[in-house]
């Protein structure tokens, strides 16, 4: 039973409010996606709204697949080493906030600029512009319950969209197969 504490507002009317907890818990979405769809993976080119105030980088690329699975696998699979390491890149470690990865013996270092447990995580090449990153992003439709894998990416250049948005059509097939998301 949560306690409660009486707050005045106006005309001496009173109101009950909860009391904030002195802790912070996280919460896990446990939700799971039902799909009827058998279609294959849907990508669209999504426009984001910019934040007021500061533009957005240019050569923005916002991808969105259409993912079969619980939201909970799919973010492990976003967020940890093991998971990372399955489908992203050859091998992830996580010291702190920052994140290395290593593809054929190369070395590439992220920061972590945001997480929000069962939803995102948000990270930053340490080599890139300071105003560009990398975002995972889990959303549920509440119509159709499916399940999307929003990616968010800059290229260096325009010609250069293309061959990032084939790069990341790959990698999101290996998630698929590893993951065992109908295709």
């Amino acid at each position: 039973m949560s306690k409660k504490k009486v707050v005045k507002v106006k005309k001496g009317k009173k109101k009950s409010a909860p009391k904030k907890s002195v802790k912070a818990k996280k919460k896990f979405v446990h939700a799971k996606a039902k799909h009827k769809s058998s279609k294959k993976v849907f990508v669209k080119n999504l426009v984001a709204p910019q934040p007021a105030g500061k533009p957005e980088p240019k050569n923005k690329l916002v991808l969105e697949y259409i993912i079969h699975s619980s939201s909970k696998l799919l973010f492990e699979f976003l967020t940890t080493p093991s998971g990372l390491s399955e489908w992203f890149a050859d091998d992830v470690n996580i010291n702190g906030n920052i994140f290395t990865f290593y593809w054929d013996g190369a070395k590439q270092e992220a920061n972590l600029l945001d997480i929000k447990e069962g939803k995102s995580i948000r990270l930053r090449w340490t080599d890139r512009p300071v105003d560009t990153y990398f975002e995972f992003r889990i959303e549920q439709n509440e119509l159709t319950e499916e399940l999307s894998l929003i990616i968010t990416d800059f290229a260096e250049s325009e010609d250069d969209k293309n061959s990032l948005e084939v790069l990341w059509q790959g990698q999101v097939q290996r998630l698929m197969k590893v993951i065992g998301s109908k295709a």
